[in-house]
């Protein structure tokens, strides 16, 4: 599905964004009441859940004459994130966690980005606390590609709570092949969605991203992150 650029101002973006902010729902993680690290903490404050909703998960009905294929009703999912205050200009940063990880994975980056930029960190399929039964039963009932159920679902966050706007995805370990799959959908949009791609420590080719858009790939340790990208997305 393609999504039309928005017009609006960028004060207009950061009051819209702070409104969906504060009509998401507060999300409580299980056992989060017992953690102490300053960092998590302060991420699991502003851990929040949102519907999302998903078109087309890796189903199709049949026309029962012409047996042609019939568009698909939404699939809603449960999802997960945390985000810093919304900024006046640049483009938002979405990181994406490695595999069966969490959104916490980027707790340390963010709350020192989250000061200048606006930071959001979301749950994916393999991690976290986002819902995981909609892509399944896709995958297992229906025989989808997972990678497509993955790449949909983050399309439509992006498109509902960034509201389509040109991002900045970055990506760790399988994060990251989820960053380049998704930034080569979002590059090819009328209007790019796609700002920037920053992965690290991952797999798979640039292949046709790397033609499209701005790439950086970096591979650095965790202690190194937030110096490094803080350069990156200034």
């Amino acid at each position: 599905m393609r999504y039309p650029a928005p017009t609006l101002s960028v004060d207009t973006h950061v009051k819209r964004a702070l409104i969906a902010l504060s009509a998401a729902a507060h999300f409580r993680v299980p056992g989060g009441e017992t953690t102490t690290e300053p960092d998590a903490r302060w991420a699991l404050d502003r851990m929040r859940q949102t519907s999302v909703g998903v078109e087309s998960l890796g189903s199709t009905t049949r026309h029962p004459q012409t047996s042609a294929a019939v568009v698909v009703t939404t699939t809603t999912i449960e999802t997960t994130f945390y985000r810093s205050e919304p900024h006046h200009g640049g483009a938002p940063v979405l990181f994406l966690h490695g595999g069966d990880s969490t959104c916490l994975e980027w707790r340390f980056v963010i709350r020192q980005l989250g000061a200048h930029h606006d930071c959001i960190a979301v749950d994916w399929w393999t991690g976290g606390w986002t819902s995981r039964a909609e892509v399944t039963a896709a995958v297992v009932e229906s025989g989808a590609a997972p990678w497509d159920c993955i790449r949909a679902h983050l399309h439509a966050f992006w498109a509902q709570e960034l509201e389509g706007r040109p991002v900045q995805l970055v990506g760790t370990s399988m994060g990251g092949a989820v960053a380049i799959a998704l930034a080569q959908d979002l590059a090819a949009q009328r209007r790019a969605g796609l700002d920037a791609l920053i992965v690290e420590n991952t797999f798979t080719s640039l292949g046709k991203t790397a033609t499209r858009s701005r790439v950086v790939v970096v591979s650095v340790s965790l202690t190194l992150k937030a110096s490094l990208l803080g350069d990156m997305v200034d």
